[in-house]
């Protein structure tokens, strides 16, 4: 089965998980596949159906998401309208080797966005700036979403 790596740039937002081992207690993703599939939306919102800048860079700790657990969280078919909307064919967006790699690129691309939210509101405010984000996404720099 593939797996899901985790971008490096994810090292700030892992605490922002529940089930992180040294969890914030403004926790707003429940899982780290929760944390990926949001910055992969966020970073489709910022690229577009444009290939995003390849994510070179991965943390080794928490170990890379087997693809069932974002099936098993019902967070597949999230994936699954992101990667169709990137793919010249849609039928490209059920091959697991091409899904994968697109998700670890455009999570690379939200990550760094989430980032720039946390350094300007700290650790207490940024889940709701997030929420303020999601409800009032900034306009896209692209003409498809």
């Amino acid at each position: 089965m593939a797996v899901i790596r985790i971008p490096s740039s994810a090292g700030a937002l892992l605490p922002f998980c529940s089930k992180h081992s040294e969890a914030n207690e403004h926790h707003c993703f429940d899982t780290y596949a929760h944390l990926i599939t949001t910055s992969a939306a966020m970073g489709f919102h910022k690229c577009g159906p444009s290939q995003p800048v390849s994510c070179r860079s991965f943390i080794s700790q928490p170990f890379p998401i087997d693809l069932a657990i974002f099936r098993s969280q019902t967070l597949l078919p999230q994936l699954l309208a992101i990667a169709m909307s990137c793919f010249d064919d849609p039928d490209d967006a059920i091959d697991e080797g091409k899904l994968v790699k697109l998700v670890e690129d455009l999570a690379n691309e939200g990550l760094r966005e989430l980032e720039k939210i946390l350094a300007l509101v700290g650790d207490t405010e940024f889940p709701w700036k997030l929420a303020y984000w999601i409800a009032n996404p900034p306009e896209p720099e692209h003409d498809r979403i």
